[in-house]
């Protein structure tokens, strides 16, 4: 799908690799890589100046309002993070810098979004509610969000319920299942969600 992109949105984007992958698939496609964690960001911007990308990225945490919050995180592994909300003692605090998405278009001139991919935790259906305006506009929109557990997807499914958008879970080995509802599966964690035309799109690509 990043192929075929003008606009490409990585949130939650660690260390970039998919942020650097769609670059390199499509060059002429505007890529935007979110990472708030301080240390993961600094990996980020290296790996997008190793590559020569002109990937935007932004230190800011998405969410459903613009402000700041604690982000809470054990050092030792930043695959934890958590915005206000406890965890042990001995996780790390600091103030963040929180952003809805569509501010974020807002100031820099975007519309439309083809590809988005969400993995920040538990928090997805957060950024979706922050980027309503976008999802307005982009019909055509695919979105790749993980899903750590059922509460979750159901979340996802209550920010999305005026749209008409087909879910897809995403098999690691076997490929997109279509599915009426996202539910945590025991292996991938991750769900494919478009329109039924991209559905369409999609399912020919894979096939």
């Amino acid at each position: 799908m990043a192929k075929d992109a003008k606009t490409i949105i990585d949130v939650g984007a660690n260390m970039g690799i998919f942020s650097i992958i769609a670059k390199g698939l499509n060059p002429t496609a505007k890529v935007l890589a979110f990472e708030p964690l301080p240390k993961t960001f600094e990996i980020l911007k290296n790996n997008i100046a190793i590559n020569d990308f002109d990937i935007n990225a932004f230190q800011v945490a998405l969410s459903d309002h613009d402000g700041v919050g604690e982000f809470v995180f054990d050092e030792n592994n930043d695959q934890t993070p958590s915005l206000n909300n406890k965890r042990d003692e001995s996780y790390k605090r600091i103030s963040i810098k929180i952003n809805k998405l569509d501010s974020i278009a807002k100031e820099f001139q975007i519309t439309t979004v083809d590809l988005i991919k969400i993995d920040v935790e538990g928090f997805e259906a957060q950024v979706l509610k922050g980027m309503m305006e976008l999802l307005h506009n982009s019909p055509d929109i695919v979105m790749i969000l993980e899903v750590l557990e059922n509460k979750n997807g159901a979340d996802i499914e209550e920010a999305l319920k005026d749209y008409n958008f087909k879910y897809f879970y995403i098999d690691e080995k076997t490929g997109l299942k279509p599915s009426e509802n996202i539910i945590r599966h025991s292996g991938s964690r991750n769900y494919l969600i478009c329109n039924p035309e991209m559905a369409k799109k999609v399912m020919s690509i894979v096939n």
